[in-house]
């Protein structure tokens, strides 16, 4: 704690009876310690005594107050320091995320737009090739076409008492040479029946529990639906 020591002066007015000039506005006053001049204005120089306290330090006193104030300077530079950084930091991270999440948008973004052109791009290959096995091979060889699909799809009807099978008429002669060759041994009654809705690309056959066709138009209309929908 500080030491001080109280000195007091006594100041008069300057209407007061004492010999100073009367259009004197100043008046100067020496300080006792520093010898240094004290300005005081007239209108406070009135019949009070000042109080004019002094400090008295010691070399000891000033080292510790030289330590006092470093470790002040030093903790409060501490704290700036650390907001500083935090604020930094915190920015940094805001700045990071932004960053991230445009990166992942980006990222998003790409992947969908390929996805969509890969998706685009395999089901225009697939109605392609599509188109290719039941239309163009089906318009040049229609007849090996149905012919494959009875000799697929007949022995798996022998437990089938009697058998309808539908196709183009124009197809008619050459389906039944191949019936008559393949089951000429066989018990099954089947049953060749002209039919004008069927495509000349197709059949039915009928065992009476079930059907099975051949309906390359009916593949075809769907596929181009699909292809319709999806590009």
């Amino acid at each position: 704690m500080k030491e001080l020591e109280v000195k007091k002066f006594t100041f008069y007015n300057f209407n007061d009876d004492i010999s100073i000039e009367e259009d004197a506005t100043k008046k100067n006053i020496k300080d006792e310690y520093t010898g240094k001049d004290l300005k005081v204005t007239s209108d406070i120089l009135a019949k009070k005594e000042i109080v004019v306290e002094q400090d008295h330090y010691t070399k000891e006193k000033i080292e510790i107050l030289k330590v006092e104030s470093f470790n002040k300077g030093w903790s409060e530079c501490e704290v700036a320091q650390k907001k500083l950084l935090d604020k930094v930091k915190k920015d940094n991270i805001y700045n990071i995320l932004e960053k991230i999440d445009a990166n992942l948008a980006n990222i998003n973004e790409t992947i969908e737009s390929r996805y969509e052109n890969l998706a685009n791009d395999c089901v225009e290959l697939s109605y392609i090739i599509a188109e290719k096995l039941v239309g163009k091979l089906n318009k040049k060889f229609p007849n090996e076409a149905i012919l494959e699909f009875l000799s697929n799809n007949l022995p798996l009807l022998s437990h089938a008492s009697e058998i309808k099978i539908m196709v183009n008429p124009d197809n008619f002669i050459q389906i039944e040479d191949y019936l008559k060759n393949l089951h000429k041994d066989s018990m099954i009654k089947i049953k060749l029946i002209k039919d004008d809705s069927i495509s000349i690309n197709d059949c039915k056959i009928d065992w009476g529990n079930g059907v099975i066709k051949k309906d390359t138009k009916k593949v075809k209309e769907d596929l181009e639906e699909i292809f319709k929908n999806n590009l």
